[in-house]
């Protein structure tokens, strides 16, 4: 919930919405109800818990969400990733209400059985419009389903960038060598995000800059799982391990240079959180990261690659030919592109639009 996700993102949204236009309900599916339930009640969200154990029994349990629905008679319903999406449209089947979806990762690289569930009960044309936070999550929906023309656009998630705003004053250049950065990477620990290259990079930058310093943040639940990565790696002596409280912005605070080694992101929330915060981000060429950076001017790409030695090797020729304004470039461009109040007047637009046509369509 803390680090990215979808989950993080509608909890943003919630927040910014204009409760004086929406009345909004958020329906979650877990065991035992989240942490954050407190944050969103008290951004003016009205909270439904269904306790499932499972995918399976959440899809199983369409019935309730049916009722609820029913009782709540909404003019539009908002699914996040592909298993809500295929669950929503069981529930509302055959109801008059406008549906949406959002994808927020890269379709191909969801379990199989999701896309197939997906694709084979055709969910995509259940819904009046689908939205992909960036352009790798739109070409791969579009090129994995048939979609109707004008029904796939593109949303990117927003950084609440007046929250995500350093309190250092930064002069002009990285006033660092090598010895002296600290470089992190908030993550989940999930195969895609490569911790382990992650982690074999902060070696081999370690051996040449025994000075250098690293930070692994994330969530408390599986801290256990990456200190145990790192030890199997070498990495103990240097790579510090941090779970994440409900603020993130103090990690940030710490690094000197943001660091990606994910195979793919669907947008890369946390990436653009740290450009938001001035820092020299680095990431791999995966799917999202593509849309935030541009090479060179508000950050770096690394070839995609798995060697060790040439990705030092980049990173080192990256740090001492950097561009002097690119961490406030960074910045600027999370603010211009990808601000959570202008993604959200987006979000809200569609909502609005949708809603108008129906009426005009009923009348």
């Amino acid at each position: 919930m803390n680090v990215g996700g979808a989950q993080k993102v509608v909890l943003d949204y919630a927040r910014s919405i204009d409760k004086d236009t929406f009345e909004l309900h958020i329906v979650i599916f877990f065991v035992e109800a989240p942490h954050y339930l407190e944050e969103l009640e008290s951004a003016g969200v009205n909270i439904h818990h269904i306790s499932v154990s499972n995918n399976l029994l959440m899809l199983l349990s369409y019935a309730r969400l049916r009722s609820l629905i029913e009782s709540l008679q909404p003019q539009l319903v908002h699914a996040h990733l592909p298993l809500s999406a295929v669950f929503l449209a069981m529930a509302t089947r055959n109801m008059p209400i406008i549906r949406l979806y959002t994808d927020h990762s890269i379709f191909c690289h969801y379990h199989l059985f999701t896309r197939r569930l997906f694709q084979w009960l055709k969910i995509g044309n259940s819904f009046d419009r689908i939205l992909a936070v960036s352009r790798a999550s739109a070409d791969s929906l579009q090129a994995t389903n048939r979609l109707a023309e004008n029904q796939l656009q593109i949303v990117h998630n927003g950084v609440d960038t007046d929250y995500f705003q350093s309190t250092t004053t930064y002069s002009s250049s990285l006033p660092l060598d090598l010895n002296e950065l600290l470089i992190g990477t908030l993550t989940t620990f999930r195969t895609p995000k490569r911790l382990d290259l992650w982690i074999k990079l902060a070696s081999s930058l370690h051996q040449r800059y025994p000075g250098m310093r690293f930070m692994i943040v994330g969530n408390k639940s599986e801290k256990g799982k990456i200190r145990d990565l790192v030890s199997n790696l070498g990495g103990d002596d240097f790579i510090e391990v941090l779970d994440i409280d409900k603020n993130s912005k103090p990690y940030y605070e710490k690094m000197d240079i943001y660091l990606s080694t994910s195979d793919y992101e669907g947008f890369g929330l946390s990436l653009a959180e740290a450009m938001s915060m001035q820092k020299l981000v680095i990431a791999r060429p995966a799917g999202g990261n593509l849309d935030l950076i541009e090479h060179g001017e508000d950050g770096y790409l690394f070839s995609f690659t798995e060697n060790i030695e040439q990705m030092r090797n980049e990173f080192i020729t990256f740090f001492n030919n950097i561009n002097p304004d690119i961490r406030m470039n960074a910045r600027k461009k999370v603010v211009r592109e990808f601000n959570l109040s202008v993604q959200s007047s987006k979000l809200t637009n569609f909502y609005k639009e949708l809603i108008e046509n129906q009426h005009k369509n009923q009348h």
